[in-house]
């Protein structure tokens, strides 16, 4: 368990005021603190969320009933879920194959028969031409939130960093 010595509130002008104060605690001590607290609003979110759904009191609540309860959830959402998507069988593959084959070459043309990997890279391009906003945005989002992270972290913990002269 995380203890912090703290100063003693008595001591402080007027004896009031919280025990102690963000700017005496550490970066590191406060983000400790933090997830801490954060864990015990998990655990009683959890404990309250089991008393509710399932009507099992928090005293009778322990790891072992949590682990069974959620399985049996989880079970019983599967049954809610779309199953997944049918998987092609061999037929099916090699008549897939021979279609995209035959496409490709009526896109690369007579010349390209003769050319041993002329089909595989007309593919190819097609399928880095068809994926590449994909990967864009994908790489735009990852930057987002990586500067969002970066600005939280250092709006709660950057009081305490040590600023390194540029």
């Amino acid at each position: 368990m995380l203890t912090i010595n703290a100063p003693d509130s008595s001591a402080r002008p007027g004896g009031a005021g919280p025990p102690f104060s963000r700017d005496e605690l550490g970066g590191a001590q406060l983000l400790l603190m933090d997830v801490r607290m954060r864990s015990l609003l998990v655990r009683e979110v959890r404990r309250r969320l089991l008393t509710r759904m399932f009507g099992v009191p928090a005293a009778d609540q322990s790891l072992l009933a949590t682990v069974v309860l959620l399985g049996a959830a989880a079970a019983g959402l599967r049954a809610i879920v779309a199953r997944p998507v049918h998987r092609p069988s061999g037929t099916e593959a090699a008549i897939g194959v021979s279609l995209v084959n035959t496409a490709l070459a009526g896109i690369a043309g007579p010349p390209a028969r003769n050319a041993p990997l002329a089909r595989a890279i007309i593919g190819l391009a097609v399928v880095a031409h068809s994926l590449r906003p994909l990967l864009a945005g994908s790489i735009r989002d990852v930057e987002y939130v990586e500067r969002g992270a970066r600005a939280a972290f250092d709006a709660r913990y950057g009081h305490r960093r040590r600023r390194t002269p540029e």
